[in-house]
This record gives C-alpha cells, sequence and structure tokens, in this order.
C-alpha cells in the first residue's frame, strides 16, 4: 500500500518575462528566465530558466509547424508533497492541410521526456489526427483520435487511446470559447492491470474587456503517469488570466488556478 504524506504548504510568488531572438523568417527562440519566492522558509527560493525553439514553413497545401523545449525546474510538486528538482524534454512536429475552404486535416507527434530528481522518469510518446469543420466565420467542430505510450522507469508502462470531439465558437470580436471533451482508455503492462477509462476534457473562454486588457478563463482535466511507481494521477485544474498590454513590446499579466491531482494505485491481475 502506498501512503503519501503533504510535507509543505506555501505561497508562491513567481516572476517571469520571455525575450524572443528572430532566427530568420522561419525559426524563433524563446528564452524565459523566472525567480519564484516561497513563503515557507524550508523550500529554497528558484531561479528557473526555459528554452523554446519554434519553426514553420509550408509545402504545396501543407503547413508545417515544429517546436523543442528544455525546461529545468525546483518547484514543490503536488503529487510529491515536496520541493523537486526537474528537467523536461518536449519535442513535437505538426501538419495541417486544407481539405477544401471548409474542412481540414491535423497530424501532430510529439515526445515528452520528464526527469525527476530521486523519483521515476516518465517517458511519453503520441500521436493525433482529426478533422475540423468549419460551419462558418464563427462556428467550428471537430473529432480528433490521439494514441501513445507512456514508459515509466520502474513500475507499469501505460498504453492509451483518447476520443475527443472539439467546439471553437466565435460568437462576437471580442469573445472566443473553444471546448473539447472526450474519453480516455488506457492499458497498463508490467505488471498487468485492468484498464481504466477517464473522462477528459479541456475549456477555455478569451474576453477582451478592452483593446490591451483580456480576461482568460480555463478548467481541464487529464490522466496522466505519475512519478510513483504504479501510480497514477488524474488532474482536474481551473485557471484564470488577466492580462494588460502596456506598450508594443510589454505586457503585465496576473494568473490564478486551482488543481487537485490525486494518486491511484494499480491493482496487477491477469488481462482478460
Amino acid at each position: 500500500e502506498f501512503r503519501r504524506v503533504l510535507f509543505r504548504s506555501t505561497i508562491a510568488q513567481s516572476f517571469s518575462c520571455s525575450i524572443t531572438f528572430d532566427l530568420g523568417s522561419h525559426w524563433q527562440l524563446i528564452y524565459s528566465p523566472s525567480y519564484s519566492i516561497y513563503s515557507d522558509a524550508a523550500l529554497r527560493n528558484s531561479f528557473d530558466n526555459s528554452l523554446l525553439l519554434t519553426g514553420s514553413t509550408t509545402y504545396d497545401d501543407w503547413a508545417y509547424t515544429f517546436s523543442q523545449s528544455y525546461v529545468p525546474s525546483d518547484a514543490p510538486l503536488i503529487e510529491t508533497g515536496t520541493q523537486t528538482a526537474q528537467e523536461s524534454y518536449g519535442t513535437s512536429l505538426s501538419a495541417a492541410h486544407s481539405l477544401n475552404s471548409q474542412l481540414s486535416l491535423q497530424l501532430s507527434l510529439s515526445q515528452n521526456i520528464n526527469v525527476a530528481d530521486q523519483f521515476d522518469t516518465v517517458e511519453a510518446w503520441s500521436g493525433n489526427a482529426g478533422l475540423n469543420y468549419q460551419f462558418m466565420p464563427q462556428l467550428g467542430v471537430g473529432l480528433s483520435v490521439s494514441g501513445g505510450y507512456d514508459a515509466v522507469s520502474a513500475g507499469s508502462s501505460t498504453v492509451f487511446e483518447s476520443y475527443q470531439a472539439t467546439l471553437n465558437f466565435h460568437p462576437r470580436k471580442k469573445l472566443t470559447l473553444s471546448l473539447s471533451g472526450g474519453a480516455q482508455v488506457s492499458q497498463f503492462i508490467d505488471p498487468a492491470a485492468p484498464s481504466v477509462l477517464t473522462p477528459i476534457f479541456s475549456a477555455s473562454l478569451n474576453y477582451q474587456l478592452s483593446p490591451k486588457t483580456s480576461l482568460l478563463l480555463g478548467a481541464s482535466r487529464s490522466f496522466n503517469p505519475s512519478y510513483f511507481a504504479n501510480q497514477y494521477e488524474v488532474t482536474t485544474s481551473v485557471n484564470g488570466s488577466l492580462q494588460q498590454q502596456l506598450s508594443k513590446k510589454i505586457s503585465l499579466a496576473f494568473t490564478a488556478g486551482y488543481s487537485t491531482e490525486p494518486l491511484t494505485s494499480l491493482v496487477p491481475a491477469p488481462l482478460p
């Protein structure tokens, strides 16, 4: 039986900025330093950095995008209950193709590697295919199918498939609403365990309060492998952000959010 104790509670204040370097007409490099201050004296304040390289191009009727990210951090995690040094590496490649004036096809492949000090390493590979139909400029819908494999350094790894429907609604110039929902089926291997069906969703609302001020609200629910062996978590979160454009090059944002990340233990059993 696995038991977890929340070791620390803290108020975190983070200050960050982003610096963008244009590397020709197709590439951008974004460097984002941040400094976090914690109210609990037992937690060390941290200075973190992240790098994101993005590229895009077109060929015939296809549009391609590529991204590579590196994000080291030393933040307290709900999952581990303590301050945890992590390194995340992400690679993605996507392609979009317009089949006609209303129907479009989207394909993507991604790899994410998460390394946490003194915990399991999680390597995730996934692919996605989706069809989008634009009924009118203000309304679009879509269907997507995803699949992938989450390899955990110790404990059960996961094969998964997910199915989602999407809705993009832009009724007014100042308002944009995006919704997606569906289910993910996860199968566990080595050790084997019964499959898990998880409802998943994401939602975002963007409202332009004024030409320089915008309000963003979001919510999501997702299935994630855990840093602990033979555990998984279903993360549910809500967040909000108020953004103010101070000048052409400087903006200010205030964000707040809440999330729950309950861990569930696998019960090894023969597969049917």
